[in-house]
């Protein structure tokens, strides 16, 4: 069994990743999705992060979601299996009330997972992951720590959902095992930035909320 946009023995080795010489893995049997936001925020990165935590649980893997310690967080409750970390950062919101970092949404941004980088590097080491799912470019170098302070045993897969690319963003793409993005667009200006190769896994539906319903019966008139 291998996850979405790993790579294993019957793939090739530039298949959802730049020719990695040691990109073929073993069957992963723990994983961290990282993002400090999906514990902070409700979007379409977060929702994508909890549904793929519950399916690979449901699949028999051990599952931690990372993200980040605020006062008001997510509402949402991890599934059967899934395991919460979080851990504390500076947000951006503050960064942006310092004179001249009110207009800096870019460099605050990075900021922000940097410092939730610097809190969460020594417990994703003691952890042991056999892979770390990073879902933005901003988390790259954090991901590079872990893949280099691990010895490679913690495999990196680049989750790619937009275009938070940063100045010097490219020297950490090198520690990318895997990569994969939500559609073809994207796949296509990452590779256009990073010469990686996604492989493109489209977000899913929720079957039991889109549905086909019966009709709704119409109104009297009057």
């Amino acid at each position: 069994m291998s996850l979405p946009g790993t790579i294993d023995a019957t793939t090739t080795p530039t298949e959802g990743s730049r020719a990695n010489p040691q990109s073929a893995i073993r069957t992963p049997q723990s994983v961290a999705l990282y993002n400090v936001t999906t514990t902070t925020k409700v979007g379409g990165v977060e929702t994508f992060v909890w549904e793929l935590a519950r399916r690979l649980a449901a699949a028999g893997l051990a599952v931690d979601v990372i993200g980040g310690a605020v006062a008001a967080g997510s509402a949402l409750a991890p599934a059967p299996g899934v395991r919460l970390r979080r851990a504390p950062f500076v947000r951006r919101e503050w960064l942006r009330r310092l004179p001249l970092l009110d207009r800096q949404y870019g460099a605050t941004k990075l900021a922000e997972r940097l410092s939730f980088g610097a809190t969460t590097l020594p417990g994703l080491l003691r952890a042991r992951y056999d892979i770390l799912h990073i879902q933005k470019p901003f988390d790259l170098p954090l991901g590079a720590a872990v893949r280099r302070l691990s010895g490679g045993r913690t495999r990196l897969v680049f989750g790619c959902h937009g275009r938070d690319f940063f100045p010097g963003d490219r020297r950490w793409t090198g520690a990318v095992d895997a990569t994969v993005s939500c559609s073809a667009t994207n796949a296509a200006e990452i590779a256009d930035r990073y010469g990686l190769a996604p492989r493109v896994i489209y977000n899913g539906i929720d079957l039991d909320r889109f549905a086909p319903r019966p009709p709704t019966p119409p109104c009297a008139p009057g």
